[in-house]
C-alpha cells in the first residue's frame, strides 16, 4: 500500500516537473488519468498477485467485488498460470487459496474438481 502511495507521489512529481519546464502542456483530466493508472496496478495485483497487496486491502477488494465461486476459480487459474512462469524463473510460487478464503471454504466443503 505504501508503494502505491509512493508511486502516485512520484508520478505527480514527474508530471509537475514536466509542466514547470514547459515540456508538456497542462491537461484538464491529468489526475483522472493518474487515478486510472493506479487502479490498473491495484486491479492487476488483486487479480493476479494478491500476495503483493496488504491483507486489509485484499479483504476490502474481496468484499467490494462480491465475486462468485466461478469468478474465484478463474482467478485461481490465473494465479496458477503466473506461478508456472515464476517457477521457471526460480521464484517460489504462492498458494492462490491463501488469498481466496471463500474459494478455500468451498473446496473444503465440496472438494476440488
Amino acid at each position: 500500500m505504501i508503494a502505491i502511495f509512493l508511486l502516485a507521489r512520484a508520478l505527480d512529481s514527474c508530471y509537475q516537473s514536466l509542466l514547470a519546464r514547459g515540456i508538456i502542456p497542462k491537461w484538464k483530466y491529468d489526475y483522472v488519468l493518474l487515478f486510472c493508472c493506479l487502479m490498473v496496478v491495484t486491479g492487476y495485483c488483486y487479480a493476479n498477485e494478491p500476495g503483493c497487496m496488504t491483507p486489509d486491502l485484499n479483504r476490502f477488494y474481496l468484499k467490494f467485488t462480491n465475486e462468485s465461486i466461478s469468478d474465484l476459480q478463474i482467478r485461481s487459474v490465473w494465479i496458477e498460470q503466473k506461478n508456472k512462469q515464476l517457477i521457471k524463473q526460480g521464484i517460489a510460487p504462492t498458494d492462490p487459496l491463501e488469498y481466496l478464503p471463500k474459494l478455500k471454504k468451498f473446496y473444503e466443503k465440496h472438494g476440488k474438481h
